[in-house]
Parts: structure tokens; sequence; C-alpha cells
């Protein structure tokens, strides 16, 4: 007789909750786009309704959980960079926009080169990260633009006498 095979959906579960674990890092994230499910829900691999309306998204290819982790690990180095997470290592805060572009650069090209190659759920997380990612750092470089521009006295655009 034939032996039925397993089939481990495992991934399925643990991917799905790493897509949680980042959006309630993303606090005030907006809704997931194309009509992914919220934050915990899980949707069938390929759901031609989930992604359809974005670029690349509804291909049918099932999620790859290691490709969760790497937008998980680019999209969370982003976040420490710009103060919404703390380092793991120290348990502060800090802000580095250095960091946080090169951070967000490599979710942007990782997003141009898969390209229609994404799952429905891949192709929503990836551009929901980059979005917040993209947003925050627009407002962080703000906020230090003003800092700075608060910091330095008048008709010292130049950077001061003699310069």
């Amino acid at each position: 007789m034939r032996e039925k095979k397993r089939i481990d959906d495992d991934w399925k579960k643990r991917a799905s909750e790493e897509k949680a674990k980042i959006a309630s890092q993303l606090e005030g994230a907006p809704q997931p786009r194309g009509g992914a499910p919220a934050t915990g829900e899980s949707s069938p691999p390929g759901d031609p309704a989930v992604g359809a309306d974005r670029p690349g998204g509804g291909s049918g290819a099932p999620t790859d959980p290691i490709f969760v982790r790497l937008v998980s690990t680019l999209g969370g180095q982003a976040m420490m960079a710009l103060g919404l997470a703390e380092d793991p290592q120290t348990g502060e805060r800090f802000l580095d926009l250095e960091l946080a572009r090169q951070s967000i650069d490599m979710l942007g090209a990782l997003e141009t080169k898969t390209r229609g190659n994404l799952s429905a759920e891949e192709d929503g997380l990836l551009g929901d990260v980059l979005h917040q990612l993209r947003m925050t750092y627009t407002q962080r470089l703000q906020q230090a633009q003003a800092a700075a521009a608060r910091r330095s006295p008048p008709g010292d655009a130049a950077g001061g006498p003699g310069a």
C-alpha cells in the first residue's frame, strides 16, 4: 500500500506569526494593501484576491518563510535605526538615519528585483513594511533638519564666519 504524504503546514503559521510581529512593531501601520488579511489572520497561499491590485501580487506562489524572515530582519534593522525599536544588546533606542536609509534601500532593491515572483502575502508584507519605513524615515529626517535649524544661529547657513 502507498503511504499518504504528510504536508507540513507549520511554516505557514510561523510566517503568519512573524508578519503579525512586524505589524505590531510598526505602530499605527496602515491596513495591509490589496485586501490582505488583518494581522493574525491567514489566507490560503495563492488567494487571487490578496494583493491582486499590486504589481506582481497574486502570483499564486507559496509564501517562503525565509523571505518573510529576510524582510523582518531588514525591516527590524531599519526600525531600530529609526528609534522605533530597542537595540536588543543595549535595550536603548537610537536614531541613525544613514543606517535606516541603507536598510530601506536594500528592501527597495529586493522589491524591485523580486517583482512578479512573490506570493500575494510576501508582496503585501514587503510593500507595507517599505511604506511604513519610508514614511517614518521622512518624518525623522524632517525632525532632524528642524532641530539642526533651531541650533544654528540665523545667517549661519554657510557654516559661520570665516567658513
